[in-house]
């Protein structure tokens, strides 16, 4: 999740694709500490935590993302608290959530799907980082994070569900690395022009590399959304699909006044077979004042 610009709505920015574990977040989280619907005056939630688990979801031992608000009594002593478990599944397996107070649990094979089913957490706020709606969770390919708390500042996040890049492959056997830029709801849907996507990389073959960008808006989600990789990037309206090539390369290399006009959110997409580092940067304008 990548806000937009540096203050000035005609400066020219620049965004970075990063590839490495501590590099790769998918999901960001913020907690309101709001009074709640039905809320007691003897029960007050005083915090909400976090917990990933690569491979402890329920059922096929897929990723587990553990959210728990932590509740006191009217006197500060600790209550019970309440937990929110969803694990990832295979396409098809999804559930709604369920169980009684205070466990619940839902299953979800997309990051689209974990995204709505969190944002049903009473108080959770849920965006997608730097990866696509369609982005699979069906897979233990991530980093284990320990307990860590949930910022309950408004427009702090907590970055996190970090993808371990050497085992979380796309296309059957690629590794990726994701961008995204502008925050992936209605709000930030901006126009910028695309001035220029340059970079280089380390593979040692170029005859499957590709980088691509691409809208990933949430709500063109149903309309695109494939369980194919190949269907499901041909549904989105594309921008850039070029070759990845090994040298300091110009992908796009526009003049200011003639720059395409693009709209957010935006996913800057690499994927090889044998992807090791990046350096691409992708320069941008807002298009509107």
């Amino acid at each position: 999740m990548s806000q937009i610009g540096n203050g000035n709505a005609n400066a020219i920015f620049t965004k970075s694709v990063m590839f490495g574990d501590d590099q790769a977040p998918m999901l960001a989280f913020n907690y309101s500490l709001g009074q709640l619907d039905e809320e007691l005056a003897t029960v007050r939630i005083g915090k909400a935590t976090l917990t990933i688990d690569a491979n402890g979801g329920d059922t096929s031992s897929f990723l587990k993302v553990l959210v728990t608000l932590t509740k006191y009594d009217q006197n500060g002593d600790a209550g019970t608290n309440d937990t929110y478990t969803l694990s990832g599944i295979a396409t098809g397996d999804e559930t709604e959530w369920s169980g009684t107070a205070p466990t619940y649990v839902c299953k979800q094979s997309t990051l689209k799907g974990a995204i709505d089913k969190l944002n049903e957490i009473p108080g959770l706020q849920v965006f997608a980082a730097d990866a696509p709606f369609s982005a699979p969770i069906s897979n233990d390919d991530f980093v284990d994070t320990a307990v860590q708390d949930i910022p309950s500042q408004p427009g702090k996040y907590l970055k996190t569900l970090y993808r371990d890049i050497d085992a979380y492959l796309i296309d059957t056997d690629k590794f990726v690395a994701w961008k995204r830029i502008g925050i992936p709801e209605v709000r930030d849907a901006d126009s910028l022009q695309l001035i220029g996507l340059d970079g280089l990389c380390t593979l040692t073959s170029t005859v499957n590399g590709k980088v691509k960008i691409y809208r990933d808006d949430i709500r063109d989600y149903g309309t695109e959304f494939n369980v194919t990789y190949a269907t499901d990037r041909a549904n989105k309206q594309t921008y850039v699909d070029k070759l990845l090539v090994i040298a300091q390369t110009a992908y796009v290399d526009n003049k200011l006044d003639v720059a395409p006009i693009v709209h957010c959110p935006l996913i800057i997409e690499q994927t090889a077979t044998d992807l090791l580092t990046t350096t691409l940067r992708v320069t941008l304008k807002q298009a509107t004042i």
